[in-house]
């Protein structure tokens, strides 16, 4: 159990996953939680973020208000940059709110063979030395009652007896 967490979330579906991770990772007696997401500037644009301020403040107070309801002490903040330095915000955030470990969500989704979040693990690993927990999003489980172990009729078709009667 940690006392104090940083969750790093965005917008997309690693982000439930994650702070149900910290919710079964912190203490509700003891444990704050800092939930940090950084809002990205759209590539070659200094000034315009992915987000809105208001959805990307949206986004943490959900996650904030998911915490509350679990008995945990949280807080959070909004920050931007650029997506090259999501990871250096992430890091000087757990610096900043003295956190013990930080928490990021994964998406199995992946974009050129890589995960994102793979590559954001790695960035936040060479520039903190707290560990970083990745909480992976559920397995989507298929809705093919066949998948569920139902019996498949055969599909082969049924030979005709060459033998009259």
């Amino acid at each position: 159990m940690f006392r104090r967490l940083l969750v790093a979330i965005n917008d997309g579906d690693g982000s439930a996953a994650a702070v149900s991770f910290a919710v079964s990772q912190a203490n509700p007696v003891e444990s704050q939680v800092h939930v940090v997401h950084v809002n990205e500037y759209i590539p070659s644009s200094r000034s315009v973020p992915l987000n809105t301020d208001d959805e990307a403040t949206q986004v943490v107070v959900e996650a904030i208000e998911q915490l509350r309801l679990e008995g945990i002490r949280a807080a959070g903040s909004v920050r931007r940059a650029d997506h090259r330095e999501v990871a250096q915000v992430i890091a000087a955030t757990a610096v900043e709110t003295g956190s013990e470990a930080i928490v990021i969500g994964s998406n199995r989704r992946r974009r050129f063979g890589v995960p994102r979040r793979a590559r954001l693990h790695d960035q936040i690993m060479a520039l903190s030395p707290l560990p970083i927990l990745t909480a992976p999003p559920p397995l989507s489980i298929p809705t093919d009652t066949r998948s569920l172990g139902e019996q498949v009729p055969n599909r082969r078709p049924q030979r005709r007896s060459r033998l009259t009667a």
